[in-house]
């Protein structure tokens, strides 16, 4: 079996056998000390063009205030899924990823393992050499604080205590049974985002587990376009200052 970051496999068809074991991956992320929350805020508000992704890592999150719950956007070539980042959910984990967030790594990022029933995972960026400075900046995990994997929930991927790094996935089902093994959500699908769902349960999912993620570190996005090219990817992910006055989303 191919070993996958992270470290489980898909759910079994209905009516389910038990739930399979998780299996670990054999690729090292090494963990680095946590960010300093001291100098990390959650949240700010959209800005114009995007600047290229660094690079390198920030040593500090360039977030301007920090906020209990933070609207992210996702443009996706499926259609536009708005996220709610839950700071008290997983502190740590909401940090990063919206320190990756605000740095561009998403953009242009494929989704790259989709098993219908179970999650959409993504986070490698697609150029190599942002993806080795960045994947080396793992976090220290967050302790539950009492919410699931449920339906349009987002958690980060592992190989291991301490390693959550970049790549996160959608949960597409219920699956409170990652809860136990350390996988903590850090946000959850907006419920009045008109369609978030459905975009998220609708991409491609032809190639399941194929992609390696060993080949797409080296190679990037050269190799998923030669493999896989009807892959779903993110277009761009943003923060957004907030809901307007009349509680509506804003417009993509």
């Amino acid at each position: 079996a191919v070993a996958v970051e992270m470290g489980l496999e898909a759910a079994p068809p209905r009516p389910p056998s038990p739930p399979p074991r998780p299996r670990l991956d054999t690729v090292d992320l090494r963990p680095t000390p946590p960010i300093q929350l001291t100098t990390l805020t959650a949240g700010g508000s959209e800005s114009g063009s995007p600047s290229p992704v660094s690079s390198s890592p920030q040593k500090s999150n360039p977030l301007a205030a920090v906020k209990p719950i933070t609207l992210v956007r996702f443009n996706t070539t499926r259609g536009t899924i708005f996220v709610d980042v839950h700071y008290d959910w997983a502190p740590l984990g909401a940090a990063q990823f919206l320190s990756l967030v605000m740095a561009g790594f998403y953009d242009g990022c494929y989704i790259f393992r989709v098993v219908q029933g179970f999650v959409a995972q993504t986070g490698i960026n697609s150029d190599p050499h942002v993806q080795s400075d960045y994947a080396q900046q793992s976090i220290e995990d967050d302790p539950s604080r009492g919410h699931s994997n449920a339906l349009g929930t987002l958690s980060f991927a592992t190989s291991g205590t301490n390693t959550r790094a970049t790549q996160f996935f959608w949960n597409l089902m219920d699956n409170a049974r990652l809860d136990a093994m350390g996988f903590t959500p850090f946000g959850k699908v907006h419920d009045g985002s008109g369609g978030g769902l459905q975009v998220m349960s609708a991409f491609n999912s032809e190639y399941g587990e194929r992609p390696d993620q060993t080949k797409l570190r080296e190679q990037g996005a050269v190799y998923l376009e030669a493999q896989f090219p009807h892959l779903d990817r993110i277009i761009s992910a943003r923060i957004l200052s907030d809901l307007d006055s009349h509680n509506t989303l804003p417009v993509p």
